[in-house]
């Protein structure tokens, strides 16, 4: 029979010291970072980028490659 644990007390604390240092880095307040990080979160763009960039990481946009077909399709035209 499986009895389900209760969370450690020092692992709360943990989880609550790492989202207080999140939140000083970001600048964003620790509610507004559980409810990004949350399973339904939506950050907008500029949360999303302070977040990246906390952890030494930036979002960036290329230009999507066109397929072997699109490019042999348009030059038979």
């Amino acid at each position: 029979m499986n009895i389900p644990r209760q969370p450690h007390l020092k692992s709360l604390r943990s989880d609550f010291r790492m989202a207080q240092a999140l939140a000083k880095k970001t600048g964003l307040s620790r509610e507004t970072l559980y409810r990004t990080l949350s399973a339904e979160g939506n950050p907008r763009l500029d949360t999303l980028d302070l977040l990246l960039r906390a952890f030494g990481l930036r979002l960036s946009v290329q230009p999507a490659q066109k397929s072997r077909a699109r490019r042999s399709a348009r030059a038979r035209t």
